[in-house]
């Protein structure tokens, strides 16, 4: 544990690994059946804002104040693959379900797709402002981007923007069903919306925060 503010939490979909990354620089991997804290590792004085970890838990992508996008071992805590290419720092990460395909979101306006075995940037989209969240959904089919006042859907195969869903304040996170049915995204006004995706028609419903 750290005594500073946790900056960003992520659980790995089938197994009982968790990870956190706080104020103190540091990146820390449990398993949370046995309490055990199974790494603690970091890439120097930089805040590390986003993290996302794959299925089984035995990879880590971080993304940081420093650029850059990371992919980790999760429980040695050994940088297999650092991606480089944003000009500001990056505050949301995501992971496909293979694993084989990442996006980052940044301040400087874009989101970016890497292929994982290549560490090759695949597509990158230029946004109206500061990206705060991404998902991906479908196995990688879909990128969900929170950007503005939008929440932005793109095909990865085309590049091609799908839908958007408007709000009325700021997005600033974003989720996805694996299946891309149900995107939900939380702003600064405090409310959480919920949109439901058919093929490339939308329709959102906001609930009440």
């Amino acid at each position: 544990s750290s005594d500073l503010a946790v900056q960003c939490v992520a659980v790995a979909g089938r197994a009982p690994i968790v990870a956190a990354s706080s104020w103190d620089f540091a990146v820390r991997v449990w398993d949370v059946e046995s309490g055990t804290l199974l790494q603690t590792t970091g890439i120097g004085e930089t805040v590390i804002r986003a993290l996302a970890l794959n299925d089984d838990g035995t990879l880590l992508l971080s993304g940081s104040d420093d650029q850059a996008v990371v992919l980790w071992d999760a429980k040695a805590g050994v940088q297999k693959l650092v991606l480089r290419g944003h000009d500001g720092p990056v505050n949301s990460v995501a992971l496909a379900e293979s694993a084989t395909l990442a996006v980052s979101a940044s301040d400087d306006t874009t989101v970016r797709l890497w292929d994982l075995k290549s560490g090759a940037e695949q597509h990158r989209w230029t946004c109206s402002g500061p990206v705060f969240g991404v998902a991906v959904a479908r196995g990688g089919q879909l990128v969900i981007a929170a950007v503005d006042r939008d929440v932005v859907v793109f095909d990865t195969a085309s590049g091609l923007e799908v839908c958007r869903f408007s709000g009325d304040a700021t997005f600033t996170s974003c989720s996805a069903t694996s299946d891309g049915k149900y995107i939900m995204a939380g702003d600064t006004m405090g409310a959480v919306h919920f949109f439901r995706l058919y093929r490339t028609r939308a329709s959102s419903r906001a609930r009440e925060p």
